[in-house]
């Protein structure tokens, strides 16, 4: 969120959690604990995701761009 709070941009992010008052949320940003897809992907330009199933499926399914940005453990051995 912070790297956007400069731009011209609505940034709404769905936490996963509950404890959402504890994040610094910048004026351009929304926060909640859960977003309904269906109806929030049809009005976005780009989903920015960890590339959890069902965010990548919904916005495929809409054609909305997708940069996905997700954290995984990696095996070396």
């Amino acid at each position: 969120m912070s790297g956007l709070a400069d731009e011209d941009v609505t940034v709404i992010v769905a936490a996963g959690r509950s404890d959402t008052h504890t994040l610094a949320v910048p004026k351009n940003a929304r926060v909640e604990s859960f977003i309904p897809f269906d109806r929030v992907l049809p009005k976005v330009d780009v989903l920015i995701t960890n590339g959890g199933y069902d965010a990548v499926n919904h916005a495929f399914s809409l054609g909305v761009p997708i940069v996905v940005a997700g954290k995984a453990k990696i095996r070396t051995s």
